[in-house]
């Protein structure tokens, strides 16, 4: 078997690797057992058209741990990368009379996260540039130095393992993202991400405002129109009025029936939550009135009731392993569905309590006579808007 470092090419008498130097603390070992990890069966590539070279390179490789395979014209280059999917690609500057940097460019287009280690006996600043420029990772001169290529290797592969590691933990952000979608508007998911809100997997309490849409007449509706086309009707009224309370900071917490239960202020309380929420249940109704007015409802006529309420309650999952729900708890959430079933009486009733009316500084609500609510002791206070 010819030799690592000193055994020379025949017939030529120069070395197939420079000799190693041992200048101490410069000098390559085996590296950590993590390292190790990394390497064995790290796919690795040669591409030289000489082929003594390129066997012993590949020896030397398999020696080390990697998966190793030559190829010693670019023929077959692109077919062989796309087969092989090499890690590293180890690419002389000159394949017979091909300047290989001129394929970088379609090298990374066939396989872009590899990277390609341009290795010649050539080297001058000039290909260097031109070789990174286009794409290569790194540039080694020959007689290559066989330490010298495992550490650009683990080095490589270490940068391929981090970028790994970012995409899964982007992907992993991206999923929770959508997750939280789900319950927050875009802003405040973004902040839970980032760190600069948090939320307990306990539960949180928080003093916001909540706010309960209902769709009214809808037996009526459901009765005049086949099922799958009553829920086309809701799909697209709920989307509409779903997309109002977002675009004013709410959240939508349930889908319940014909309606559903939305927040301003969870998980993060603000001043203006109160105000938000009396903005959007406004919105709702402008738009249920335009559709009204463009007789998309045809004779059915329904109509919309909104409670809104502000106060204490508790946020988190609520259940066992068998059926987990994030769910909402609290007196003012009981009042607020109480109330969005009380309005109706007109189309695009609102209802709020006191708390809310104060909070949200709205001055042309009207104060309706006390009125007792199923559940409580005593009468509230009921405005309408």
């Amino acid at each position: 078997m010819v030799e690592l470092f000193t055994s020379p090419v025949p017939g030529t008498g120069s070395s197939l690797f420079a000799p190693e130097v041992n200048e101490g603390p410069t000098s390559v070992g085996p590296g950590t057992a993590r390292d190790a990890e990394a390497v064995w069966g790290a796919r690795v590539l040669v591409v030289d058209d000489d082929p003594t070279y390129s066997a012993l390179l590949e020896a030397t490789l398999k020696e080390q741990g990697y998966s190793a395979r030559t190829l010693s014209s670019t023929d077959q280059l692109i077919s062989t990368v796309q087969e092989f999917q090499p890690q590293v690609i180890l690419l002389d500057l000159y394949i017979g009379s091909v300047y290989t940097v001129d394929l970088l460019s379609t090298l990374r287009h066939a396989i872009p996260d590899a990277g390609i280690v341009m290795i010649s006996a050539q080297k001058t600043p000039e290909t260097a540039f031109h070789a990174m420029y286009e794409g290569a990772i790194d540039f080694l001169e020959k007689p290559l130095i066989a330490p010298v290529v495992d550490l650009r290797i683990r080095t490589i592969l270490k940068r391929q393992k981090y970028r790994d590691e970012i995409r899964q933990i982007s992907a992993d952000l991206e999923k929770d993202k959508r997750r939280l979608l789900r319950y927050f508007p875009l802003q405040i998911a973004e902040e839970i991400l980032s760190g600069r809100s948090t939320t307990n997997s306990q539960g949180i309490t928080v003093d916001a405002t909540v706010m309960f849409v209902g769709i009214k007449g809808t037996d009526r509706m459901l009765r005049a129109t086949s099922p799958a086309e009553f829920a086309t009707f809701l799909n697209e009224i709920l989307a509409d009025a779903m997309d109002l309370v977002a675009a004013t900071g709410g959240s939508i917490n349930k889908l319940r029936g014909a309606g559903f239960l939305a927040t301003f202020g969870l998980p993060v309380p603000s001043r203006d939550d109160a105000r938000n929420a009396v903005e959007a249940a406004q919105r709702i109704r402008e738009h249920f009135r335009l559709l009204e007015s463009t007789q998309v409802f045809a004779a059915a006529q329904p109509g919309i009731g909104i409670g809104i309420t502000s106060g204490e309650f508790f946020a988190g999952n609520i259940g066992n392993f068998r059926r987990m729900e994030y769910s909402l708890v609290g007196d003012c959430l009981n009042i607020a569905s109480r109330l969005e079933a009380l309005a109706g009486t007109q189309r695009g009733e609102i209802l709020l309590d006191r708390r809310t009316i104060e909070r949200s500084g709205f001055k042309e609500a009207e104060e309706l006579p006390e009125t007792r609510i199923r559940g409580r002791r005593g009468e509230v206070k009921i405005f309408r808007i």
